[in-house]
């Protein structure tokens, strides 16, 4: 009874000392659209002067993909035949996130979470590339011509995507779909894409493509359902460059093209019933705002990238300026009325949020003796992003994380030796992918007040009480607190904290 009554003691100190505090901003009327109400849109200068470099990289230079630029290592063979010794090189790329590790466009994958990538081969040998989707499953498995475009059809990484390890001592990455799906509309013809201009949401459920003589569509990814919403601009040769966002929900698409001088948002929530053989886009509420983004931008050149932030707001990369010697800008438009600032979702915390032990660690937050913040991409705060359908979604959470380095302390420590620093950690790993993102380095409060997140968790307190420690006093016999007063004390001590 007295080791059954520890015991439950124990769980219940272990529940206290999670904290989980969730705040979130509803939406009176989430269904009226705040982007068609009366008046001009908000809009705001982020920076006026940028360089090219400082435009977030994007899958296949497209600007409607993003991702990281990284640096792995590929083995080349053995160097002598049947060694354990290799030849080995340094492969650069732009990794997107997938189920199976970073993908780039390339045709190199990354090796279950290793510093290894693999080379993507046919299942006879020959080497191949593949045209993957960040934070899904779903890719483009095949392509064959069309009259104009190409016929695509889909499959899934898991089931399609093996690694092996030949005697040669190379890595490969063994490519086989084996559940293709066409993409065609409800009458089973077939719908030619675009498909080297993809657009993407944030949660990878929702792509955009131009659909040449059907319209630019949206294309569920899960169900293959295809909504196209407006005219295609593959119709006179004049090449439209076009740039999109679309909102993690599906429901809003902005689109934009420098050469037709156009940048219109539309709801796709009032789209109009479309034919089951598709012949002709739907009629979806838009709204125009290239002579709104003329009066603020009024030498644009052309629209660079575009993310929505909230449904509410699109942050935009810009050109402006001489065609031959352009500038850079970037800004961010929101639906009047509404605010110019603002995030989905952002998690703070410890182990508990970063997700300590579950692996698939985002590069940079593994290194030893550098960032040790082992923040997961399968950690509870990610999944609660996918699920919530969330558009800008953030975790700052390290393992090992104090209340000092979320709220603040003495500062920011550069010998990392003071308990009440802000910081956990002061040098940063030669790469990593979460950019200004990466935790540890910062107290994490100060994400708070610099993007104004709509939905906040958090976690703390069990590494101020020395969580790890009393849980291995409790390993060892007669250590584990067994005096009443001790339950007590110690009970009192969390409480206190």
């Amino acid at each position: 009874m007295k080791r059954r009554f520890t015991t439950a003691f124990i769980l219940g100190l272990f529940l206290l000392f999670i904290s989980v505090c969730i705040v979130r901003k509803i939406q009176a009327n989430p269904d009226i659209s705040a982007w068609f109400t009366a008046g001009n849109p908000e809009f705001a200068i982020r920076s006026a002067s940028i360089t090219a470099n400082d435009i977030p990289p994007t899958y296949a230079s497209r600007g409607n993909i993003s991702c990281d630029n990284l640096s792995f290592t590929k083995r080349n063979g053995d160097l002598i035949p049947f060694s354990p010794i290799h030849t080995e090189s340094i492969v650069n790329g732009c990794f997107i996130g997938t189920p199976i590790g970073l993908v780039a466009s390339n045709g190199f994958v990354q090796v279950s979470g290793t510093n290894y990538v693999a080379e993507t081969i046919k299942s006879d040998g020959q080497p191949t590339s593949f045209s993957a989707f960040p934070n899904t499953d779903i890719f483009i498995s095949s392509a064959t011509s069309a009259p104009v475009g190409v016929y695509v059809s889909f499959d899934h990484l898991r089931s399609s995507v093996a690694f092996s390890n030949p005697s040669n001592g190379k890595i490969q990455a063994i490519l086989n779909p084996n559940n293709q799906r066409q993409l065609t509309d409800n009458s089973g013809s077939l719908l030619p894409v675009m498909a080297d201009n993809f657009g993407i949401s944030e949660n990878g459920q929702w792509a955009v493509v131009d659909s040449p003589g059907r319209g630019v569509m949206r294309i569920n990814l899960q169900t293959l359902e295809a909504l196209p919403f407006t005219q295609s601009f593959e119709r006179d040769g004049l090449g439209a460059v076009l740039r999109y966002a679309i909102s993690s929900d599906g429901r809003y698409v902005a689109l934009a093209s420098k050469n037709y001088d156009y940048f219109r948002l539309f709801d796709l929530s009032t789209c109009s019933p479309i034919e089951n053989h598709i012949t002709s886009p739907a009629n979806c509420q838009s709204r125009d705002l290239q002579p709104f983004i003329k009066t603020k931008i009024p030498t644009l050149g052309t629209i660079l990238q575009m993310r929505f932030v909230t449904n509410n707001l699109l942050r935009l990369y810009a050109s402006y300026g001489d065609i031959a010697t352009p500038q850079f800008g970037q800004y961010v438009v929101a639906a009047p009325g509404t605010s110019l600032s603002g995030m989905d979702y952002l998690a703070l915390g410890d182990s508990f949020s970063s997700g300590e032990g579950a692996q698939k660690y985002e590069i940079g937050t593994d290194e030893k003796n550098i960032n040790m913040c082992h923040l997961s991409n399968v950690s509870f705060p990610y999944l609660i992003a996918l699920k919530m359908q969330l558009n800008s979604f953030h975790s700052v959470a390290c393992s090992g994380a104090k209340t000092y380095n979320l709220q603040g302390g003495s500062g920011l420590d550069p010998t990392v030796s003071k308990y009440d620093r802000d910081n956990q950690y002061i040098k940063r790993p030669q790469q990593y992918s979460l950019g200004s993102w990466l935790p540890g380095y910062e107290k994490q409060i100060d994400f708070i007040s610099e993007n104004a997140p709509q939905l906040i968790t958090l976690s703390a307190i069990g590494n101020d009480l020395g969580f790890k420690e009393i849980l291995q006093a409790c390993v060892k016999p007669g250590t584990c607190y067994p005096s009443y007063e001790d339950r007590i004390e110690l009970f009192n001590e969390a409480d206190t904290k």
